[in-house]
């Protein structure tokens, strides 16, 4: 299970940046006018995404 974990988090920490990258490339001219609240909102947003995925994804035992 801790390969399992260490994968998750590195993918949500992926798919976080990913995200960032996404929406700071988005019509945003200078550092200082980035909207850094709203980035950050939706790079966690990405991540809670990849996070839940992953747990969408695991083999469950059958129930009996």
């Amino acid at each position: 299970m801790g390969k399992w974990i260490k994968g998750v988090i590195i993918r949500a920490l992926k798919a976080f940046a990913s995200a960032a990258v996404g929406v700071m490339g988005s019509g945003q001219i200078g550092i200082l006018e980035v909207d850094w609240v709203s980035i950050v909102s939706i790079s966690c947003m990405a991540a809670v995404m990849s996070i839940l995925m992953n747990v969408a994804e695991l083999n469950a035992p059958p129930l009996e």
